[in-house]
C-alpha cells in the first residue's frame, strides 16, 4: 500500500487549495443532454472516484490529491433559467484522506463509508453526517480489511446494510445494526471463486441477494 497522510473527517477544511477555484461556466447551450456548468475540486492529479447521492444533492468527488470534496449538485442551475447562464456547483466542504478507491452515502445520507488505502491495510471506513448540512461529525472507523483495493461501496437503499466489492475477490456485506447476535454477524463475506477482483455490487431491494460483476 501507498503512504498517505490521513486526516480526521470530523472538521473538513473550507478554504480551496491552489487551483480550486470553479472553472468558468461553460457556453450557454439548452440542450437538455450537454453540460451545463463545470467545477474544478483537485489541485493536483485526476478525478478518480465520484458518487452522487440519492437525493441527487450531494456529489462527492476523490482525487489524486488526496482530497474528497462535497458539491452542492442541486446549486446548478439550467442556462435557460438564468441570464448569467450555467452555475458552477457549489463546494460544501473538503478533507484530506489519502488514497481513496471508493466512497458512498447512505440513503438517509446519515452514513458515510469509504474504501481507503492506508499506510497498514486496505480498508472500508464508515463514520456519521450531520443530518443538516451533511458533513462528516466524528472521526470514521475501520469496519473492515482487505488485501486488496475495495473498488466499489453501495448502500442498501432501506436496509442498514452496505455491499463492498474488492480486489480479493471477495463480496461482502456490512452491516451497521448488527449487535453481536450470531444470527446476525456484522460481516458476511462471499467468495466468487471466479480467480480475479470484484469490481462492482448491487443489493436488490428485499436484502436478500447480492450481485457482482468480476474483472
Amino acid at each position: 500500500p501507498r503512504h498517505p497522510a490521513r486526516e480526521s473527517m470530523a472538521a473538513p477544511a473550507d478554504e480551496p487549495a491552489p487551483g480550486d477555484q470553479p472553472a468558468a461556466p461553460t457556453s450557454n447551450s439548452t440542450a437538455a443532454n450537454e453540460v451545463l456548468a463545470t467545477t474544478s475540486l483537485h489541485a493536483e492529479g485526476p478525478c478518480e472516484v465520484l458518487h452522487l447521492a440519492a437525493d441527487g444533492r450531494c456529489l462527492l468527488s476523490s482525487g489524486g490529491d488526496g482530497r474528497l470534496a462535497c458539491v452542492d449538485a442541486s446549486a446548478g442551475q439550467r442556462a435557460e433559467e438564468t441570464e448569467a447562464g450555467p452555475q458552477p456547483p457549489v463546494r460544501t466542504w473538503a478533507t484530506r484522506l489519502g488514497v481513496l478507491t471508493s466512497v458512498a452515502i447512505s440513503t438517509d445520507r446519515l452514513w458515510m463509508a469509504t474504501g481507503q488505502e492506508t499506510e497498514t491495510c486496505f480498508g472500508v471506513w464508515v463514520g456519521p453526517l450531520d443530518p443538516q448540512n451533511g458533513r462528516p461529525t466524528e472521526v470514521p472507523r475501520l469496519v473492515a480489511r482487505f488485501t486488496l483495493p475495495v473498488r466499489h461501496l453501495v448502500w442498501h437503499q432501506s436496509l442498514p446494510i452496505l455491499g463492498i466489492a474488492s480486489d480479493d475477490g471477495k463480496v461482502s456485506v456490512w452491516d451497521r445494526a448488527a449487535d453481536g447476535d450470531p444470527a446476525r454477524p456484522r460481516r458476511r463475506d462471499f467468495a466468487t471463486g471466479a480467480g480475479g477482483g470484484v469490481r462492482c455490487v448491487a443489493l436488490d431491494p428485499a436484502g436478500q441477494l447480492v450481485a457482482a460483476a468480476m474483472a
